[in-house]
């Protein structure tokens, strides 16, 4: 459910018009300024999502629910997930009685010792995992590393998984921004808006916003006040760096 202290894209646009013309006559979308000024806050965003060695907590779906496992069937679509970007976490199998079992996420590299010369599925070779292959444009697959039978005891079982996702473009006056603080945004538009204009407040919004950014990197990577440093399922616990 959404916040109630949201800062919307018409609360950006107002604070870029007035940092960068002194003016609260904000450019309406439809004029040539405000349809510059969106797509410069989209340039933004993407800046913010693509950093550098940075998963944002503000991009994790988490619990996503694949299609059931079949016998036999070792290809599943993601097309469903129209904002995927990247798996964050193994895959949990919840099988028919309940139980779980839990595939790890390969490479495509490691996922070849899986297959046959023709590209079949051949074994598990001691464990169960997953492979993901696609891109945005012709969409994305979960291949299985196994082929799943009675045995195994995942046919039938409901794949959840957590994935990170592409974040959300700003489109009308009223969305929101997922980012933790989207006055980052205010910035980087300023600094690009004065690119050509004066070098000296380009440089000054631009460290600015680079400050900004930084900030939420780090409260990113902080644990919450009382965290735990491990993380528990049923199979173990691992300490977490």
């Amino acid at each position: 459910m959404p916040t109630t202290n949201q800062i919307k894209t018409q609360d950006l646009l107002d604070a870029i018009h007035i940092k960068y013309e002194q003016a609260t006559d904000t450019p309406l979308l439809t004029d040539d300024d405000g349809k510059i000024r969106m797509s410069l806050l989209n340039e933004g965003i993407n800046h913010w999502e693509t950093e550098e060695d940075t998963r944002w907590k503000e991009l994790i779906v988490l619990n996503a629910q694949g299609s059931t496992i079949a016998a036999g069937k070792v290809v599943y679509d993601l097309s469903t997930f129209d904002d995927f970007r990247e798996m964050a976490s193994r895959v949990r199998l919840l099988r028919a009685d309940g139980s779980y079992a839990y595939a790890s996420v390969v490479t495509p590299e490691t996922f070849q010792q899986y297959m046959n010369g023709n590209g079949q599925v051949i074994s598990k070779l001691g464990g169960l995992v997953v492979c993901i292959s696609g891109n945005g444009a012709l969409g994305y697959q979960m291949h299985l590393g196994w082929v799943p039978s009675v045995s195994d005891g995942t046919i039938g079982a409901i794949p959840y998984f957590d994935y990170y996702k592409w974040a959300n473009r700003l489109v009308t006056v009223n969305d929101v921004p997922e980012m933790s603080n989207p006055y980052y945004l205010i910035d980087y538009v300023t600094g690009e808006l004065f690119v050509n204009d004066d070098v000296n407040l380009y440089s000054k919004f631009s460290s600015d916003a680079e400050g900004k950014l930084d900030d939420m990197q780090t409260n990113n990577e902080a644990q919450p006040p009382y965290a735990s440093s491990a993380v528990e399922d049923q199979n173990y616990t691992f300490a977490m760096g």
